[in-house]
């Protein structure tokens, strides 16, 4: 292990907003690639998934991404999507500008980009009954705020369901991954993080949060709710649990790596870089639910992640 804990890592990320660190953290290291082959290295959370999205993306004609990030999905799925019209959504300009420019690269017809946050986007009217694919890939981590006093992201996480659904044509379904945070070393982290930083309610609202998304989506209790609301609808949901894990070529790189879950917001204030430290601390001293492990001279820790499948029938 380095001897010295995180110094060029710290430097690297002071003095910058929370949006160049999430990129630095998930696009330059999560996303990291084999300079020699171009296959992701960093995670394989999307080996584990493409399976599932490809068989499912294959032959729609309309496909919205919400929380899209910079499109590296395009360089799997791009075959199985030509004739598709794409519509995203990525407050992030920069990795939206990646996005758009992947697009182009691939010459898939993009209808329209959108940076407004998801919750503005799925406000609006226009936005009903047209979607063939919604997609939904590791972006439900910002839909309550955990450091406000009076929560409720049980009901969060329905509406927001619910809002997707509604942008459904027939026979349409909803693509959504999500981390297990209650297993995640990233989950661990953060928890750690609010558990010594945060005020009290910060760190129970994370705990709350996390075991919410689990009961809603891996254990289906989003199904009813639909069925309730749709009971013309024929409605189905499927979850499946994928054994993931990151990669960083150091344990700096996972502390750095670990930020993408709860400590970085969406927004360009500046970063706080404790958020780092705390994470850095944590991991050169791990707990014994933080699995680290080598593959390939790498380093690595546990990521788990669940597969959801909502179809409208």
């Amino acid at each position: 292990m380095e001897s010295f804990i995180g110094s060029q890592l710290l430097t690297e990320f002071t003095g910058i907003t929370n949006n160049e660190a999430y990129k630095r953290a998930f696009n330059d290291r999560v996303f990291q690639r084999d300079e020699r082959t171009g296959h992701v290295i960093g995670n394989d959370q999307r080996e584990l998934f493409t399976p599932y999205l490809l068989d499912f993306v294959s032959g729609k004609k309309v496909i919205v991404d919400l929380g899209a990030g910079a499109g590296e999905l395009l360089d799997d799925i791009h075959p199985y999507v030509l004739e598709s019209t794409f519509y995203i959504e990525e407050p992030n300009r920069m990795l939206l500008n990646e996005y758009i420019e992947r697009l182009r690269r691939y010459d898939i017809q993009l209808r329209e980009a959108s940076s407004s946050p998801a919750q503005e986007y799925l406000k609006r009217k226009d936005k009903q009954n047209f979607a063939d694919c919604v997609l939904s890939i590791h972006m439900i981590y910002h839909l309550t705020d955990l450091t406000a006093e009076d929560v409720n992201p049980e009901a969060d996480l329905k509406d927001f369901i619910v809002q997707l659904y509604d942008l459904l044509a027939d026979g349409g379904g909803i693509f959504l991954v999500y981390a297990d945070m209650e297993k995640a070393f990233a989950g661990k982290v953060a928890a750690s993080y609010f558990a010594t930083h945060g005020q009290k309610h910060h760190h129970s609202n994370l705990l709350r949060l996390y075991r919410t998304r689990n009961e809603v989506l891996q254990e289906r209790g989003i199904l009813p709710v639909l069925q309730s609301l749709y009971p013309r609808d024929k409605i189905t949901m499927s979850s499946v649990v994928c054994n993931s894990r990151f990669y960083g070529d150091s344990v700096d790189d996972l502390a750095a790596m670990s930020l993408v879950g709860e400590l970085i917001e969406s927004n360009d204030e500046p970063f706080d870089v404790r958020k780092l430290q705390h994470a850095l601390n944590m991991l050169h001293n791990p707990q014994s639910d933080i699995k680290l492990g080598k593959r390939a001279g790498m380093w690595s820790a546990n990521e788990e992640q669940v597969v959801c499948i909502i179809n409208k029938n």
